[in-house]
């Protein structure tokens, strides 16, 4: 059936065995399951209630809480009813929150637990629209959410769901969400029911999946990247298990055994080495077998398997990457991966042991869709070939753009902004600059405001060289500053992990990772790898000093945004000294 409304997603689901699982999360160590039965009710029943509280079309909805199935009867039954749904990361810091219901007039709110009405409470006497907070937890100065849905079942009148259902155009909003980035002050992205009705039109024509298999969410629901998948799942009719803890990944992997999921390169990073860290913690032949193994992975190459690549191939599935196929739960052939640009070794390495990765490209401002790899079609160091219905080129500045179905209609309350970013003939402007190659293949180069003048007057890209030298197994996160400075300089926060391991072989003693990176060999190895990966093209591009950190840069501590990219002003502020 076609899908012009995001809650027709329901009556698509609708076809299947109601009593198949929809939707599950672990709590107190059980998995708690949803069937198809559930989850159609219960989004029903939320509508219902809203309704009952007197919510109306156009009347603006939030959440804030982690990923959990609730969130989808939030999400399909606020939009059911004409309301609006703004999901807000549950991380959000009060002033970000505050800003946003604010400037959206939120009246209600859903809230998973005490740490957010704590951080709710604190602000709640400058949000005078807020008229009601719903809890999943009990907590005295909310409303119950179990109780909320009683009362939705009580008053449901399908008759009158119809009829305001009827009334919803696919032209109609359907969500605001909200970018962070790197800026202070968040956008609301204004999103219709045909921009995320996109997703099941485009997206599930490209992968297919087995009877039977399970997908797995650990990406945050508030972004639009795990909010598509998340559509996908569901219309594909995979049962979606819910992870709101990426601290056990392999665990969760093992037990859900997933066939769909989809990750950022950090997640791939992290499952990587805690897959190689048994192998080569052996010693002898076992540790030597295990090495060669690994680096077998890095010689793959997706369009040309010579014989005797293939030979080898077959002897260390059979003593490796079948095991390591294991860890990350066995099933895996579809994981997409977004948000930055992934290694090629970690590609490579993934697709060597029968794991496909395939790098997507999309904003919130495009639904997250512009670009995806895929089956029989993939090629690494790109983010895949547009799809059918996206227009996608080049502009004189080498910026991508696109036009479709799937650009947003603005930004809320920000006219100018909206003009700014997308043009008079539809075209919305990335602010990432690429290539299109001959076969239609879009490489992301960098982001156009991030790049800047050297001394010399030349223009670097910095986030290309940065992806350049992480592909080395002793670095972890890069950041390249050089604007008006006669050469490049290097933040480094090396693999700790890779690089204990050589200093144990190499008979390097140490007390801790400050003492460990003041060493002149581990110095001399990084700068060596750097130039392993990183030749310049010009001279502007060359990297002349570079300096080591200790601690890993994460959203908690500033250095990195919500969708993992960096935010080089705080880095560069926080390390001035440096």
């Amino acid at each position: 059936m076609e899908i012009e409304r995001t809650f027709d997603l329901l009556d698509h689901l609708s076809n299947r065995n109601s009593s198949e699982i929809a939707l599950a999360q672990k709590r107190r160590g059980k998995w708690l399951t949803y069937t198809i039965e559930e989850y159609i009710n219960n989004t029903r029943y939320i509508g219902s209630s809203l309704l009952f509280h007197g919510i109306k079309k156009g009347d603006r909805i939030a959440s804030i809480t982690n990923d959990r199935p609730e969130w989808n009867f939030i999400d399909l039954g606020v939009q059911m009813i004409g309301a609006i749904h703004i999901p807000i990361a549950f991380t959000s810091e009060e002033k970000v929150v505050e800003y946003i219901l604010q400037e959206t007039e939120a009246r209600v709110v859903f809230i998973s637990n005490r740490v957010v009405f704590i951080r709710l409470k604190k602000i709640l006497s400058k949000l005078p629209k807020v008229e009601m907070i719903i809890s999943f937890i009990n907590i005295n100065e909310c409303e119950d959410f179990a109780n909320f849905l009683v009362n939705g079942k009580d008053s449901f009148d399908p008759a009158k769901i119809k009829s305001i259902k009827d009334t919803i155009s696919p032209d109609d909003l359907g969500a605001i969400l909200y970018t962070s980035g790197t800026s202070s002050q968040p956008k609301g992205v204004m999103l219709t029911h045909r921009n995320l009705c996109m997703v099941f039109q485009e997206f599930p024509k490209l992968f297919s999946t087995n009877p039977g298999s399970n997908a797995l969410s650990v990406l945050p629901l508030s972004h639009i990247g795990a909010r598509k998948m998340n559509y996908v799942y569901q219309f594909k009719g995979l049962p979606v298990y819910y992870s709101d803890s990426n601290s056990n990944i392999i665990d969760v992997l093992k037990e859900v055994k997933p066939e769909f999921t989809a990750f950022v390169p950090f997640l791939l990073d992290k499952i990587h080495s805690q897959i190689l860290r048994s192998s080569f913690e052996s010693k002898g032949l076992k540790k030597w077998l295990a090495k060669y193994a690994y680096q077998l992975t890095q010689e793959f190459d997706i369009n040309n398997k010579s014989l005797l690549f293939s030979l080898k191939h077959i002897f260390f599935n059979y003593l490796y990457y079948k095991k390591w196929r294991q860890e990350s739960g066995g099933k895996l052939r579809n994981v997409i991966c977004g948000g930055a640009s992934v290694a090629e070794s970690l590609l490579k390495f993934y697709w060597a042991i029968g794991v496909p990765v395939y790098e997507v490209y999309g904003l919130t401002e495009t639904t997250s869709l512009v670009s995806t790899n895929r089956p029989k079609a993939t090629k690494f160091g790109t983010v895949g070939k547009a799809y059918t219905d996206i227009e996608v080129t080049t502009d004189n500045s080498s910026e991508i753009i696109c036009k479709g179905d799937n650009i947003t209609v603005g930004y809320y309350k920000k006219p100018e902004l909206t003009k700014r970013d997308i043009d008079e003939n539809g075209f919305f402007h990335t602010g990432d600059l690429g290539v299109i190659d001959e076969d239609g293949f879009i490489k992301i180069t960098g982001r156009k405001k991030e790049i800047f003048k050297t001394a010399s007057g030349d223009y670097v890209a910095p986030e290309m060289i940065e992806n350049k030298i992480k592909q080395s197994t002793f670095i972890s996160q890069a950041m390249v500053y050089g604007a008006n400075m006669e050469y490049l300089s290097t933040l480094i926060v090396p693999d700790f992990e890779s690089l204990e391991n050589w200093a144990k072989t190499n008979n390097i003693s140490y007390t801790d990772y400050n003492q460990l990176i003041q060493n002149e060999a581990v110095k001399k190895l990084l700068s060596s790898e750097i130039n392993k990966y990183h030749t310049a093209i010009i001279d502007a591009e060359r990297i002349e000093r570079i300096k080591l950190l200790t601690h890993k840069w994460s959203v908690e501590t500033g250095e990195l945004s919500s969708l993992m990219k960096l935010k080089r002003n705080y880095i560069l502020k926080k390390h001035k000294s440096l």
